[in-house]
């Protein structure tokens, strides 16, 4: 059940730069209606026949107080065959399997308000049931095939029952929980049934709606019908009445995220009523323009000719069309099936492994990868606080190893060298490191591992990055660590924290996953990541909209897109990769080969990362006449924007329905046409320091928005406040810059716009005069300065004026300057302890003439043992010079082994070594030697990695990590 309008699939963010390889198309898969699973009797690991005169609630939670989807029922936990009830097992049915059946009812209670929305909102009048299974080990599962017979309620008006499944981890929120919907009933719209899917870490959604009468069912009211899905590490594939449906998967997700659904999760039946913005399943909203009128939802508005309207519910409809005696959602069975042995992924999968920090609804299923590591502990030096209530869940350590690409390790939002570590408790085997990033990515990180055997750090690899967003990367490793440590240096976006969401380590076992295929890019040869089809369509993502229908394929390494609807539009029929980084002044060359079944058009379109990018926001876009012979089409694009994430469209509609072939799709990156120094943005989110009265206070119009680097989001004049208003702007910028150029990304849309600015600098020395704005959505640049700011010059002042009456509108500003300093010498300190003077990240001059020496040593009774720079192992030195600094670096330096007495004393600690004796919550900081590690808040600090055998509990509280309660609310 989603909190989303269903629609075809579609997908807008940005694609993985690395692929993985999909197994899911192996040979011999088990079929659906296979002998294994063709019955609910056999080969199950959970059947529910609900033929019990009450519900197992060892098995089953029942769910109440769950508000989503503008819902209008109370989730009351009434069973039969108490009055009024909305949850009855073993009543009568026969057509059920045993003649008995669990029926979840609405009831409508005669205009007896239940509850409120939320607590505090519109009134709710109907009660009905919901189950979901307990989070354990015997009732929630990660692979498999999973099953439900079902009868629906009748066909009317927001009927909204669902059998879907939910993962494991109520504390993360939706959608990061990830979401299959295996069968929904709308009630509007009862001739198709839609089954969905929802990704992770957001909402990025698909599936299908597929007609009743296409499946051979006649009333899915009065006949049973199974909706099921097999389940498997890299598809989901989708069945009614052992008809498949649909299969998504690895290969075709093009939904830009990390594939999600390697995680246990639970089973849940709800009988909902009323989603109010999903057409198909209706509603019972009115409106009136009585203030007064009853049973308000809180909802009002002033229609076109300046009306207002006011909200409320229409009981009368609701009591036509429900009534108390209700309608029921009826239930034969609920079973799972374990993936046979004889299936192609079954010897890919590891069920026996636990979360290494969950204290609440750890189940096995993580880590279930064959091969795949799960640590002991995770530390870190900082991450990203924002003074919200839920940071640590949300942004901590834990996530970069948790066993889920739907957490994540976020950052603080700065250029500083920030590293995580993972102990995996022993040495072991690692044969590849497979990790997922999201949103943000470093400029430069660096991986090392440190054998438990030798105490020493290894520099393993270095990676650099060009382009922000999704991304994977896959490195070789094939020698045994314990200790893994990954370290940033620097954000390639600068108004963002970076989001590392797994750091997963493969050791090397018998039928451990195979590793995925590594897409290698050359830029100078093409920076796509799969432009040759030659499997399937991965990394490219589809949109169909405008009631269009394509299908789109991979056929002899050769993508295939086929429609007999071509929708209104070119957009409504698109295919697009993304997530390459286009770099200002250079020119790149965009080339394809292409046919079509008949004579017919196409568009392709080069521009900034949106679905519907602006004139400006579009570098290329040609209209190409096909013909039915396979031609290559070359165009050349000097890119002069500043540097941003790509994306490649090809754009099919209202163009005719014959079938197009696209191959061998390259963008190369050719010669720097720029001239003069390199000029650097230098404004971001933490260099705006004051503003004026009268900007916008909502999240969409924030006056944070001008300085957040993207010069499509807006900020805005306050409604009511500041119509015909000059707004400004403050900003502090970091020394050892030389301000060269201005670049303003305006707005000239109605009511909102920005006319003119102006900028001052210093004491108010102008800069620019009072200058007009013509761009929206996208940079003008100008350098023709006023008066010129001295070198180093920090303070900066943007005044901003609407057209007369208006409000202002801006999209971005940024100064661009010379780094006088762009060389960076970092230092990180593999081990705790380990002393690296000068400690901090320093800049050094652009002159390239600088030296630099950096001392190293070690707490008493340590000794460095190992100073890596720049990925080369120095050996035992204390001392090293830089001469002449050219380029960025990094330090690191590692210890030898704490004394193996400091270990002992550690371990004969009775309270660390028998963790059922022990909760996290009154564990005393004295059960650990002050003199060789100190615990800190938060997960925050290095921890000691000269081992030790404390157990998983007296771990936990030593890392200070909390016990987690938070309710997941946003599904239903």
């Amino acid at each position: 059940m989603n909190n989303h309008s269903f629609k075809p699939k579609w997908s807008t963010l940005l694609t993985c730069a690395i692929a993985a390889a999909s197994l899911g198309g192996a040979a011999n898969a088990t079929e659906y209606n296979d002998p294994y699973w063709a019955s609910p009797n056999a080969n199950t690991d959970f059947v529910d026949h609900f033929d019990s005169p009450t519900l197992n609630r060892d098995a089953w939670l029942v769910e109440k107080d769950i508000f989503v989807n503008g819902e209008d029922q109370d989730y009351q936990d009434v069973e039969f065959p108490a009055a009024d009830w909305t949850i009855g097992t073993a009543q009568p049915d026969e057509d059920a399997l045993d003649g008995k059946a669990l029926i979840l009812k609405a009831r409508y209670m005669d205009g007896e308000i239940q509850d409120y929305y939320g607590g505090n909102g519109k009134p709710l009048f109907i009660r009905a049931g919901r189950i979901e299974s307990q989070i354990t080990d015997a009732t929630t599962f990660t692979y498999g095939k999973f099953e439900a017979r079902i009868k629906t309620p009748p066909a009317r008006n927001a009927e909204f029952p669902a059998w879907w499944l939910l993962g494991n981890y109520p504390d993360v929120g939706w959608t990061a929980c990830q979401e299959l919907d295996i069968m929904e009933f709308t009630g509007a719209e009862a001739t198709a049934v839609p089954q969905t899917y929802w990704t992770a870490p957001y909402p990025v959604h698909g599936g299908v709606s597929t007609p009743y009468a296409d499946l051979g069912i006649t009333n899915p009211e009065t006949e049973y019908v199974t909706y099921g899905i097999i389940k498997t590490p890299d598809s989901v594939e989708y069945y009614v009445n052992g008809i498949k449906t649909q299969t998504f998967s690895r290969a075709n997700q093009g939904d830009d995220q990390p594939w999600p659904y390697v995680t246990p999760m639970r089973m849940i039946l709800n009988h909902a009523i009323t989603h109010a913005e999903w057409p198909a399943v209706g509603n019972y909203n009115a409106v009136s323009t009585d203030p007064s009128v009853p049973n308000r939802t809180g909802a009002s508005w002033q229609d076109a000719e300046g009306v207002w309207q006011y909200e409320y519910i229409n009981t009368d409809a609701m009591a036509a069309n429900i009534g108390r005696e209700g309608t029921d959602f009826i239930v034969d069975y609920v079973a799972h099936w374990p993936l046979p042995a004889s299936d192609p992924m079954q010897k890919y999968t590891d069920d026996s492994k636990y979360s290494f920090f969950r204290s609440e609804n750890n189940t096995k299923g993580f880590y279930n990868l064959r091969g795949w590591l799960a640590p002991v502990a995770v530390t870190a030096d900082d991450y990203l606080r924002t003074d919200w209530a839920d940071d640590e869940r949300d942004h901590a350590p834990d996530n970069a190893a948790d066993g889920y690409v739907g957490s994540k390790w976020a950052t603080p939002a700065d250029d500083n060298a920030h590293w995580v570590e993972i102990d995996y408790g022993s040495d072991k085997q690692i044969s590849y490191l497979w990790i997922d990033w999201s949103w943000n990515l470093p400029s430069v990180y660096d991986i090392f591992g440190k054998p438990e055997t030798t105490g020493a750090w290894e520099h393993i690899v270095t990676s650099t990055q060009t382009s922000e967003g999704w991304a994977e990367h896959v490195f070789d490793v094939n020698k045994p660590y314990r200790y893994i440590k990954l370290v940033t240096r620097g954000r390639i976006n600068k108004a963002e924290p970076i989001w590392l969401l797994e750091l997963k380590a493969f050791e090397d076992v018998e039928n451990m996953y195979p590793k995925p295929v590594i897409a290698g890019i050359d830029r100078s040869e093409n920076i796509l990541s799969n432009g040759t089809f030659d499997t399937d369509l991965s990394n490219w993502g589809t949109e169909a909209y405008d009631g269009s229908d394509p299908t789109y394929t991979s056929v002899n390494g050769e993508a295939v897109i086929s429609l007999t609807n071509d929708g209104a539009n070119a957009g409504s029929v698109q295919m697009h990769t993304s997530n390459f980084g286009l770099q200002k002044d250079y020119r790149y060359t965009v080339s394809f080969d292409a046919k079509a079944a008949a004579a017919r058009n196409i568009q392709v379109r080069l521009s900034k990362n949106d679905l519907n990018p602006n004139a400006e926001g579009t570098y290329l876009l040609e209209t190409i006449a096909l013909s039915e012979a396979m031609t290559n089409y070359s165009f050349t694009v000097d890119f002069t924007a500043m540097d941003e994430s790509g994306r490649l469209a090809f754009l099919f509609g209202e163009m005719g329905t014959d079938t197009v072939t696209i191959d061998n799709v390259v963008i190369s990156e050719g010669e720097f046409i720029g001239s003069g120094e390199t000029l650097v943005p230098v404004i971001g989110p933490s260099n705006l320091i004051s503003y004026s009265t009268g900007w916008e206070t909502d999240w969409w119009g924030v006056v944070g928005r001008i300085a957040d680097g993207d010069a499509g989001s807006k900020a805005s004049g306050n409604d009511g406040e500041a119509e015909g208003l000059d707004l400004d702007i403050t900003v502090k910028i970091e020394e050892n810059f030389e301000v060269r150029e201005v670049w303003i990304s305006g707005d000239n849309s109605p009511d909102r716009s920005l006319d003119q600015f102006k900028v001052e600098y210093g004491d108010g020395t102008t800069l620019i005069d009072w200058t007009p704005s013509t761009t929206d959505g996208t940079y003008e640049i100008f350098n023709t300065f006023a008066n010129t700011p001295d070198v180093g010059e920090r303070d900066f002042k943007f005044y901003f004026r609407p057209p007369a009456g208006q409000l202002v509108e801006v999209g971005n500003v940024q100064l661009m300057a010379i780094d006088l300093m762009p060389h960076r010498i970092s230092s990180v300190a593999l081990d705790e302890g380990a002393v690296i003077s000068p400690a901090e990240t320093l800049r050094y001059s652009n002159t390239n003439t600088d030296d630099a020496t950096y001392t190293f040593s070690a707490p008493e009774g340590r000794t460095v043992n190992n100073v890596i720079i720049d990925g080369e192992s120095k050996g035992a030195i204390t001392e090293f010079t830089f001469t002449d600094i050219s380029a960025s670096h990094v330090i690191a330096v590692g210890l030898s082994p704490a004394a193996v007495e400091d270990e002992e004393e550690e371990t004969e600690e009775p309270e660390t070594e028998e963790p059922e004796t022990e909760e996290p919550e009154t564990e005393e900081p004295e059960t650990e030697e002050p003199e060789t590690e100190q615990p800190e808040e938060s997960n925050g600090g290095s921890k000691n990695s000269g081992g030790g055998s404390l157990g998983l509990f007296a771990l936990l509280t030593l890392l200070g990590l909390r016990i987690r309660k938070k309710q997941l609310t946003a599904n239903s």
